[in-house]
């Protein structure tokens, strides 16, 4: 039987690597030791630097490039994106875990969920490297609540918490489990410590690198999500996923943020995942904005290379989604009035999605008004009210507000969608609120596309940021959601 993993301590310098990639890495801690951030990303930006460098020429092991990408990995294990600020360095620190306790219950309360996400990493050292039993305990417990309410939050440090699993502390073990559990229930279905173990040294004894993929939705987007384990012995390294275009989606962010290219010779996308410690894991979704083609096929593949600088390549199952079947059948002649559509709307919806779309000089606005509730009824969806100025004596003056409302025939669930057109900025405003993610998505294609096919393919153009993917205002220079600078928009 394979031994347990050992408990992870803080970061060090390993004696094997490349001399260029150990001097960059003690400079890294030198400089946070002193508490010099700047100087300690500088170090992060030299190890990338060597990482970007062209590939060594013959078939040679680049060893230089492959321990770059394993020190880089490492500290970014600390934090991906500020590992220099959370490194904390003694083992015998003690704080009033009570108050950061009840700190952290009151940010989930207000969903104030960025300052729980800096506090993730730090108590997550706490718990691995902290002397104190009582501080570790509490520190776990803490992780757990934040678990229970929002486990994306936890979902990136999940190979560390395969580490904690084999924690010599009974009630530390039984918080990770629970952890575990509230992060990926499907391959983790027991809040059993005992349990959880097995699971993994199950996998452990494989000696495999095993892929998993699951579908999810997320506002008008297809979320793919795709795990890779690295069950061997060593690591893994220049660890990449290609994704194959294709006409039915747009890939357009990965989360968490990785590097991501288009090759245009090869006709793929590039996701890098750096390198993979043995006995660990990585997750990412893909992001897909679905195009009017009700049926696409995801295709990927992922290839690494191991500590000898042997490459490998799989395939990973492609994935068919039929748009038109998430779309749901919906009961006819049947009439809540306008307040119960506002009230599912505004409160009761547990999904909501808001799309903004140019309208092109040339589209008479009554004309488009009529097909836009024309498509929308015809997936018997009620319009429950319609608000209209149109005698007018110029374009610019018209304005439309319509609400619909339908219920699903088979579970009853409810939709509710309010639209806005307005003359003065040409847009139209489509809203969405659902109990069901993916009936969103379904919709949005279905009603979008048969908008497109009465009025032209081109009548339309969705107005969004490019880095957030919210709705903007024509002609803005920055998104008001994430203030990144758009420049000048036509």
């Amino acid at each position: 039987m394979p031994n347990p993993p050992q408990k992870p301590s803080a970061f060090t310098v390993d004696p094997s690597w490349d001399k260029a990639v150990r001097d960059i890495t003690k400079t890294f801690l030198d400089r946070v030791r002193v508490l010099d951030a700047p100087g300690a990303r500088r170090s992060i930006a030299d190890l990338i630097k060597i990482i970007r460098a062209p590939e060594a020429k013959g078939s040679e092991l680049d060893t230089k490039k492959r321990d770059a990408r394993i020190a880089l990995d490492l500290i970014q294990q600390i934090d991906q994106a500020h590992p220099e600020t959370v490194l904390i360095e003694s083992r015998n620190w003690q704080g009033d875990m009570d108050q950061i306790k009840k700190n952290v219950r009151n940010l989930l309360k207000t969903k104030n969920y960025d300052d729980v996400a800096k506090l993730v990493p730090q108590i997550i050292i706490l718990v691995e490297n902290n002397e104190d039993l009582y501080t570790r305990v509490k520190s776990a417990e803490v992780l757990a609540e934040i678990s229970d309410q929002h486990p994306l939050l936890l979902e990136r440090y999940l190979p560390r918490f395969f580490r904690l699993i084999f924690d010599d502390s009974l009630d530390v073990g039984q918080y990770v489990a629970e952890i575990l559990y509230n992060i990926d229930f499907h391959s983790f279905d027991s809040h059993s410590p005992e349990k959880l173990r097995k699971i993994l040294l199950e996998r452990f004894r494989e000696n495999l690198v095993n892929t998993f993929t699951q579908v999810d939705y997320s506002r008008h987007f297809l979320k793919y999500g795709i795990s890779i384990e690295n069950f061997t012995k060593t690591w893994i390294w220049n660890v990449l996923v290609t994704v194959k275009p294709d006409p039915g989606f747009t890939l357009v962010k990965v989360d968490p943020d990785v590097p991501m290219k288009f090759d245009r010779i090869r006709n793929l996308w590039t996701i890098d995942l750096n390198a993979i410690q043995f006995r660990s894991s990585k997750k990412f979704h893909l992001f897909l904005e679905p195009a009017e083609s009700p049926v696409f096929t995801i295709q990927a593949t992922l290839s690494y290379k191991t500590t000898e600088g042997k490459p490998f390549s799989k395939d990973l199952p492609p994935e068919t989604i039929d748009l038109y079947a998430l779309a749901p059948r919906f009961m006819t002649n049947v009439n809540f009035g306008e307040a119960h559509c506002k009230e599912f709307f505004e409160f009761k919806a547990k999904v909501k999605d808001n799309r903004k779309f140019s309208i092109a000089d040339s589209v008479n606005l009554g004309s488009f008004t009529t097909s836009v509730m024309n498509a929308i009824n015809a997936e018997s969806i009620i319009t429950v009210r319609e608000y209209k100025v149109d005698k007018i004596k110029d374009q610019s003056d018209f304005f439309s507000e319509m609400y619909f409302h339908g219920q699903t025939r088979i579970n009853r669930d409810e939709v509710a969608i309010v639209v806005r057109i307005d003359g003065e900025d040409r847009t139209f405003v489509f809203m969405i609120a659902a109990n069901v993610p993916a009936n969103i998505v379904g919709l949005y294609n279905r009603i979008l596309s048969k908008i497109s096919k009465v009025n032209g393919e081109k009548v339309i153009e969705e107005l969004k940021c490019p880095r957030c993917l919210e709705p903007i205002d024509p002609g803005a220079t920055f998104c008001p959601w994430c203030s990144f600078q758009l420049g000048k928009q036509s």
